[in-house]
Parts: C-alpha cells; structure tokens; sequence
C-alpha cells in the first residue's frame, strides 16, 4: 500500500489566497422554482416553504443523533411510521431526502386537512412564506 500512498499528489495549504465565491456557492438555500412558485402565487394558490430541522421537532424527532446519519435517518423514519400512521413505509431505512419529501407531503396534507400542528410563519424567502412551529 505504500505505492498508493506514495502516488497521491498531495499540495500544499496556501492560507495567504482565498478561495473566490463565484456563482455564490456560499448562498445556503435555493432560489431554483422561486420564479414558478410566485406565479403559483399570483394565480391564488398558496405557497409555504418549510425548514426540514423545525419540521422534525414538529415530529417529536429530538436531535438525539447527528444529523443526517442512518441512526437520524432510522429515528426519523421510526416517528413517521409508528407516531403518525404510516405503516406503509418500509422497515429498512430510506434516503434522507426521501424522508424529507414524505415530512413535507405530510405537512402540507395537515395543513389542508387536520390542522393537528400550530403553525406559524418564521421568516420568508423570495417573498415566499416559510412556515415553522
């Protein structure tokens, strides 16, 4: 295993040259759809954003675990199928951006039907609504 250790080009830190932000890949959330869902908007129809940490301790998902590890992913997938009803989620673990798909369908069927969590809004993002508890 020395070849392999040896073969790898390893360079230098330069800490006096800053890497440039270009494109603003810095920018922590999205703006893809923004445009779409303002003309959503203006047609009538309403339009919430959610931030996936405030939704899971809507859940009752305390941050026992990592975030993002399979024991979260396992915690996360456990609540929705044992707490909330769906029992038609697979034991195994799902990907967490699928686990988050289903926490937003819910979220919104609660919002149109049940009404079961106090939501409120917490701040907005292109002049769209993100809404929180």
């Amino acid at each position: 295993s020395k070849w392999k250790y040896n073969s790898r080009t390893y360079d230098t830190v330069n800490f006096e040259h800053k890497i440039k932000n270009i494109d603003d890949w810095t920018r922590r959330f999205s703006t893809r759809g923004c445009e779409y869902f303002k003309e959503l908007k203006k047609n009538g129809i309403d339009i919430f954003r959610y931030d996936t940490d405030n939704m899971k301790s809507a859940f009752n998902n305390g941050m026992a675990y990592l975030e993002r590890t399979p024991a979260d992913c396992k915690a996360l997938q456990d609540t929705l199928r044992i707490q909330y009803g769906m029992r038609d989620l697979p034991v195994n673990m799902l990907p967490v951006a699928q686990l988050e798909a289903i926490m937003g369908a819910f979220l919104s069927h609660e919002i149109l039907f049940e009404k079961e969590f106090k939501l409120k809004e917490i701040g907005e993002y292109y002049s769209l609504p993100i809404i929180g508890t």
